[in-house]
């Protein structure tokens, strides 16, 4: 993991399958410049590592900007690589390098780079925009790097128009479901509002759910994840339907074989959603949803509904003999 407690987050941490001490866990941080705050978080990035893995990691530091604290500058001490410094750090990991503008000046000199040189020294202290201004443009692990970011930065700009179309296409159709929600919310009530409603609530849900996961902002801060909602016990839940504490219709929304395939079928599910029918009510409202052209009144429906009863029940009776 690079996520720690308290929302903070490392670079890089290379794990190898087997950690032990002869393999221990290398953290690289790049930072833009180097402080007590940064050495701070640096420390507790090595002890959360050291609690993870029971080994003191190694730790190398690209400083590509400046180091503030003077301290730090009179504690490195020098390694068998002219241009990697070390600071002391034996309780809480293994080594801690640092490669920055001042161990470099040195090492630049040279014809032929070491590629950790090449590394931070050159490629992320330089920054340069192009392999063309590099000094050091001739060398194999400069030039190998420019050709990666190159084939990195070709494939994100394949993928921008993608990702900028899937987010207008998501933007366009929240927007429609909001539409939708607000027409349905004027009409009538009826049978059918509640399952129209519950679908659009359910498409702004899911348009907001794909933004959140698929376009996350760049740079936003590192949280710890919200815990899984607790499993209430089915006495709760029912006592919150009974309250009617839930936030959307989608509990009230029959199965999807149970839309009204004809008027008779209408009528039924109205007949067993109540106590007692209300045959006018349910043609008032079944005109509304559309159906009923057959039916003039109340009474034509009730009598085609009874009248189709009595024939489903007369056909099962005689499949049973």
């Amino acid at each position: 993991p690079t996520e720690w407690p308290y929302g903070t987050k490392s670079d890089i941490l290379y794990a190898p399958a087997i950690v032990s001490a002869s393999f221990p866990p290398i953290l690289v941080e790049i930072q833009h410049t180097i402080d007590q705050s940064f050495i701070d978080r640096l420390i507790s990035y090595s002890l959360n590592i050291k609690k993870e893995y029971k080994v003191k990691p190694i730790i190398l530091v690209f400083g590509i900007e400046r180091t503030q604290s003077y301290y730090i500058s009179a504690d490195l001490e020098a390694t068998q690589h002219s241009f990697i410094k070390e600071i002391p750090s034996k309780y809480w990991a293994d080594h801690c390098f640092f490669i920055d503008h001042d161990t470099i000046k040195e090492g630049l000199k040279q014809l032929l780079l070491h590629p950790l040189l090449a590394i931070g020294g050159v490629f992320f202290c330089k920054r340069k925009p192009s392999l063309i201004s590099m000094e050091h443009k001739d060398d194999a692990t400069i030039q190998k790097l420019y050709r990666i970011a190159k084939e990195q930065m070709e494939k994100e700009n394949a993928e921008k128009p993608i990702a900028s179309a899937l987010v207008d296409v998501c933007n366009q159709t929240n927007t429609q479901f909001q539409k939708l929600a607000n027409v349905i919310e004027a009409m009538p009530d009826c049978l059918l509002k509640k399952r129209a409603l519950a679908y659009a609530d359910n498409g702004i849900l899911y348009t907001n759910t794909c933004k959140h996961r698929y376009f996350k902002k760049k740079g936003a801060p590192c949280v710890s994840p919200m815990p899984t909602p607790l499993e209430l016990p089915e006495a709760t839940l029912q006592q919150i339907g009974e309250t009617g504490i839930s936030h959307n219709n989608t509990d009230d929304i029959l199965p999807e074989t149970s839309i009204p395939k004809n008027d008779i079928d209408y009528a039924l599910q109205s007949k067993q959603s109540v106590e007692i029918m209300n045959w006018k009510e349910c043609h008032e409202n079944g005109k509304k949803d559309g159906y009923f052209s057959t039916h003039a009144t109340p009474a034509s429906l009730k009598r085609a509904f009874y009248k189709k009863k009595k024939k489903k029940k007369s056909l099962m009776k005689k499949t049973s003999q």
